[in-house]
């Protein structure tokens, strides 16, 4: 199915900082959050699916509490009975609220969502949007041109061991992610620790559900191997 992805959009123009943002929490309370910066966003066009367009946002509350807020837009409501829009959205607020209410601590505590079509005077009308608020967890993504030219061998060792962690981790509080990749972890190198994020692409699990070996580092592109023949430990890079 044709389709183009790209970090490039003004769907979350300007007009979008200081919106604020009523998010039903786990506890049947509203918080509204005020979006301050913008720091991610990207569109996806498909022929089947429409147009998406999502965005991360650090947010403030009333009492100076900080969030991330994920803001997706499908563009034209007539294409969610095709879309996996929603599918993505329940999925993930699903394992983000089971992952806090079994206390992972290898994940961004989720604070709540919403879910709305727009309308006049909103930034973009007749979108169906949705809102996942959750904690602002520290550290910083490292892309693959970090991970493997800008870092040691030790330092390297030393995400794998934290990663191992937060993997026994999330699967022990009754999820898997599916989405793997260096995208979709956060390394606190100050404690040496690692949160897995984005969560739209992820089932139950439990501990010992997944049988943990070196190809998950793989996976998460935490070593290289050669993908025609992963068995062969030889050609593994650390």
């Amino acid at each position: 199915m044709p389709q183009t992805t790209s970090p490039i959009s003004t769907y979350f123009d300007q007009t979008w900082i200081g919106m604020k943002v009523h998010i039903d929490t786990p506890e049947q309370t509203t918080v509204e959050w005020t979006l301050i910066q913008k720091i991610y966003e990207r569109e996806r066009t498909s022929n089947h699916h429409g147009k998406e367009a999502r965005a991360i946002f650090r947010c403030t509350d009333a009492g100076d509490k900080k969030c991330i807020m994920k803001a997706r837009m499908l563009l034209d409501w007539k294409y969610l009975h095709t879309s996996p829009f929603l599918t993505h959205i329940e999925t993930e607020i699903r394992a983000l609220g089971k992952l806090t209410e079994n206390n992972c601590q290898s994940t961004p505590r989720f604070y709540g969502s919403m879910i709305c079509i727009q309308n006049l005077p909103d930034p973009s009308p007749g979108a169906v949007t949705s809102f996942i608020a959750m904690e602002d967890v520290p550290g910083r993504v490292y892309d693959w041109t970090v991970f493997w030219s800008g870092m040691t061998v030790f330092e390297r060792a030393q995400k794998r061991a934290a990663f191992r962690k937060a993997y026994h981790d999330c699967l022990k509080s009754g999820y898997w992610n599916l989405d793997a990749g260096l995208r979709n972890l956060v390394f606190d190198d100050d404690n040496e620790k690692c949160y897995v994020i984005d969560w739209e692409a992820s089932v139950p699990a439990y501990a010992g559900a997944v049988k943990f070996n070196g190809l998950m580092y793989g996976m998460w592109e935490l070593i290289k191997y050669n993908r025609a023949n992963p068995e062969d430990f030889t050609q593994w890079e650390w």
